[in-house]
């Protein structure tokens, strides 16, 4: 037989002594013999209380890890490293409908996802496949987290949940044990739904207004076009006219020289005011347009040239004003500082721009 006792000692600490006892009873001579020795066990039962302890207290973290998982707002379930759910929080259980009563315990955690048997991310995050295997079951769209080591995450589209179909972003992530070897895995399910709704409403929007902006370049190339077409019409039509007119003329006038003479000259005069039309056209630099009726205005073919003179001196700009007075073709403009000039580009359309002072800074 044995016994253990724990002892205080003088010095006010605890020994543990287990005290071990044999008896021997010889019949024939009456005799009992009781053999007993005490030996110190002090080391083992500090190790033992210790490691009780330790598990009390590991007991006591899970039973709180449990109870946070429990109570979390973001779905989540954990799977041990049988692959069996022993914790189905309520979140998770209200985003999929099924209650911790029927998946704790069990290895359905593919079930509220699924229409047949596949792991989820937790099973191959507790499998610790290679990342091709990960990427194979979610067509390449699974990638590793920044956030956690080891862990995978990806946005998917189930139609089959409890509330109708959602966008969840899944995490998952592996569970370690003191020797950090992998037991376990954990994974999370974010409903994203409104957040893909409102980046899809987005992309629709901005689709919307690049349709509106082309439509409306399109418009406005359409009614310079037009704007192009009715000035170029109005310009040609009278020149056109007397060319055409006397080109009559010439045919009914054939038998007398001097007639013909004066319609080649209207001729050659219509056509050379086809000409100038034709270069102003192709010299027009702005959108500038005239009324041609009540509701409509066309291109100004004849447009001028605008051109900005940097000049302090007034005298000085009088003196190239009147030198350019006989050219009706171009409108000079003063600008009396260097500070006044970016106003005046802005205002008025400047085709050339002469500068005859210094400026402030030197």
């Amino acid at each position: 037989t044995e016994a253990i006792y724990k002892i205080k000692t003088c010095t006010d600490d605890y020994l543990w002594l287990k005290d071990r006892a044999v008896t021997e009873f010889f019949k024939q001579d009456g005799i009992c013999i009781s053999l007993g020795g005490l030996v110190d066990i002090t080391s083992e039962m500090i190790t033992e209380d210790r490691f009780r302890q330790a598990e009390a207290a590991l007991r006591e973290s899970e039973a709180k890890l449990s109870e946070i998982l429990r109570g979390s707002p973001i779905p989540t379930f954990v799977i041990n490293h049988h692959h069996e759910v022993i914790n189905w929080n309520r979140a998770c259980a209200n985003l999929t409908g099924y209650p911790a009563e029927r998946m704790v315990g069990s290895r359905r955690q593919w079930l509220p996802f699924y229409s047949k048997r596949r792991p989820t991310l937790a099973d191959l995050i507790l499998d610790q496949v290679d990342e091709s295997v990960i990427a194979d079951h979610y067509q390449g769209q699974c990638r590793r987290s920044e956030l956690y080591e080891g862990a995978f995450e990806v946005e998917l589209f189930f139609e089959e949940l409890k509330d109708g179909p959602k966008w969840l972003f899944l995490t998952a992530a592996p569970l370690r044990d003191r020797q950090g070897n992998v037991a376990g895995a954990i994974e999370t399910l974010q409903d994203v739904t409104a957040q893909k709704q409102a980046e899809n409403e987005l992309k629709a929007a901005n689709q919307r207004i690049i349709e509106q902006q082309q439509t409306v370049v399109e418009k406005e190339r359409l009614n310079v076009l037009l704007q192009m077409a009715g000035a170029t019409a109005h310009e040609l039509n009278q020149p056109l006219t007397a060319l055409l007119g006397n080109i009559d003329l010439i045919k009914m006038s054939r038998g007398n020289p001097e007639s013909l003479d004066r319609y080649i000259n209207s001729i050659e005069e219509a056509g050379q005011r086809i000409s100038r039309i034709v270069k102003n056209i192709q010299s027009i630099r702005h959108d500038q347009t005239k009324p041609y009726s009540e509701r409509t205005s066309i291109i100004k073919i004849n447009q001028t040239i605008g051109v900005l003179y940097v000049t302090s001196q007034q005298a000085r700009f009088e003196q190239i004003q009147s030198i350019l007075s006989d050219y009706e073709e171009i409108e000079l403009e003063r600008a009396a500082t260097f500070a006044s000039v970016p106003l005046t580009l802005k205002e008025a359309e400047i085709d050339l721009l002469i500068i005859d002072e210094r400026p402030e800074d030197g």
